[in-house]
């Protein structure tokens, strides 16, 4: 299996997901090889960006689309809809915001915020009120589907995070952000509920770290483009795993920055350094002059070279990458570098 480890997806996108979904296609839908993308960013409707790609043919679908999230809560995303009336028992309501959310009272006091801001006007979060202070103690926010899927608990008389409860679709807390209860929402710990247990993580890379050697299978290839991913990709424990960075092009201009440093500290786990000229390796060459691991992936044919084997033209990164999924070509450069892994 070959993974691609990518921190966002959305509808909406450019530059890197661009390049990264068209990578991942060649793979699959050209090299025929058994692909799948991982996501690390938190997304309740995650599915609906996933169907957009596969009905504008963005991406094969027999490319997985994977998430850590969704992973660690089993999410099927196959839930029957549940609607939310305006009416709350024993209160009454006025709306505000022309209609799109509401204040609800409990015999003249401030207790309940709803707010319907969606395009199907579907409930979007409610908030529950510290009646004496006028600010929200917690909120609880709602996916399409009507299922709520976290709860934010915040600070007595603030607006300031204690902890996020990520729930189930049955409702059951898998995960537990706890934050300092400041306004810089310092992450103090994370805690997964697995079989039984509460595993405790002190940061984000040491948690996405555990996410990704429970989901990525042995005897693999991991491809990573995100700087903020490179270590935990670097760290997992996952026996015989080729970890392949991408480096782009406004990155390498930034080659002094944290991410290199922490790459120079940590060669000896990346078995492949890809660049997109010969012109980006070399300033990769000059400031890490102790690496050996750069393989260029060239951008077009006329930066080729004889060691790039067969022609360049049947396989152009970025510009021709349509054409090429359009009739059966020798293999590229490309598919050659992960043939190898």
């Amino acid at each position: 299996m070959h993974y691609a480890v990518t921190s966002t997806l959305s509808a909406e996108f450019t530059g890197r997901t661009e390049a990264l979904l068209k990578r991942t296609r060649l793979l699959s839908a050209h090299g025929k090889f058994p692909a799948a993308i991982i996501s690390t960013d938190y997304n309740p409707d995650l599915n609906s960006v996933y169907k957009l790609y596969y009905e504008k043919a963005l991406i094969p679908k027999q490319v997985q689309f994977l998430n850590i999230y969704d992973f660690l809560s089993k999410r099927t995303y196959d839930v029957r809809e549940i609607e939310h009336p305006l009416e709350e028992k024993g209160l009454v309501w006025s709306a505000v915001e022309n209609g799109k959310a509401y204040r609800y009272f409990d015999n003249g006091k401030y207790v309940l915020y709803k707010n319907y801001e969606t395009p199907d006007k579907r409930l979007k979060f409610i908030d529950m009120l510290d009646p004496y202070q006028h600010k929200r103690k917690v909120r609880k926010e709602y996916n399409c589907a009507g299922l709520c899927h976290k709860e934010i608990h915040y600070r007595q008389g603030t607006v300031y995070v204690l902890e996020e409860i990520y729930l189930d679709e049955l409702g059951k807390a898998y995960l537990n952000k706890m934050y300092d209860g400041t306004s810089e929402q310092k992450l103090q710990s994370i805690y997964v509920f697995q079989d039984g247990k509460a595993l405790e993580f002190q940061s984000e890379t040491e948690w996405i770290r555990f996410c990704l050697g429970q989901m990525i299978e042995a005897h693999s290839t991991v491809v990573c483009d995100e700087r903020l991913l490179d270590r935990p990709v670097l760290e997992m424990e996952v026996p015989k795993v080729k970890k392949i960075l991408f480096l782009q092009h406004l990155e390498l201009n930034s080659v002094e920055h944290s991410f290199c440093r922490y790459t120079r500290d940590h060669l000896d786990q990346i078995d492949e350094l890809v660049v997109l000229t010969n012109e980006q390796k070399e300033v990769l060459r000059e400031a890490l002059p102790h690496i050996g691991k750069v393989t260029v992936i060239l951008h077009s044919p006329e930066e080729a070279d004889e060691s790039m084997g067969a022609p360049y033209s049947d396989a152009l990164f970025l510009q021709a990458w349509r054409s090429l999924l359009k009739a059966p070509k020798p293999a590229s450069p490309f598919n050659k570098f992960f043939r190898r892994a």
